[in-house]
């Protein structure tokens, strides 16, 4: 029993692959995009709306006013997951956080909260350092923009040219 866990995301992920779909595929028919489907896939409890629960319980036949107790007393197998990135920065950056005890997650979170505390001009070292290797890149770019507001930006860029 050991392999397996009452946790809300592997309850979700492991129906998710039983019913033979991908993240999009399920997506799809319960109306949220991949990447919400793959956050949902990693809480140990939801935190969704109630119409997100009821339409996972009704994708995956479940009664939708029961699906909150089946997850709670349905065991599941722990997904096996890929360490992470494998360059060589990443590598020594969870070999750091495995070494203090801790994700690398949590590790960028306290590496953030450590920037925030320290005086301006340790912030202003440490947030412009860019590693030799990485100087011909120019853009910062966020992996976690709001893919709605990106393409709100973008038509607003072309209507701004087309008007010209």
């Amino acid at each position: 029993m050991k392999d397996k866990i009452i946790h809300f995301g592997e309850f979700v992920r492991w129906n998710r692959v039983k019913s033979n779909k991908t993240t999009e595929e399920l997506g799809r028919l319960v109306g949220l995009t991949a990447r919400r489907l793959i956050a949902i896939e990693a809480m140990a409890e939801p935190n969704v709306q109630h119409t997100t629960l009821a339409a996972l319980a009704n994708a995956f036949g479940f009664d939708p006013e029961t699906f909150g107790e089946e997850w709670k007393k349905t065991p599941v197998p722990v997904t096996r997951r890929k360490v992470g990135p494998t360059t060589d920065e990443a590598t020594r950056f969870n070999a750091a956080c495995v070494a203090a005890g801790t994700t690398p997650a949590e590790g960028l979170r306290r590496m953030r909260s450590w920037i925030i505390e320290q005086d301006e001009k340790t912030q202003l070292e440490a947030l412009s350092f860019i590693a030799p290797h990485r100087k011909g890149f120019t853009d910062a770019v966020d992996h976690l923009q709001d893919p709605a507001q990106a393409v709100v930006k973008r038509i607003g860029r072309q209507a701004s040219r087309s008007a010209k």
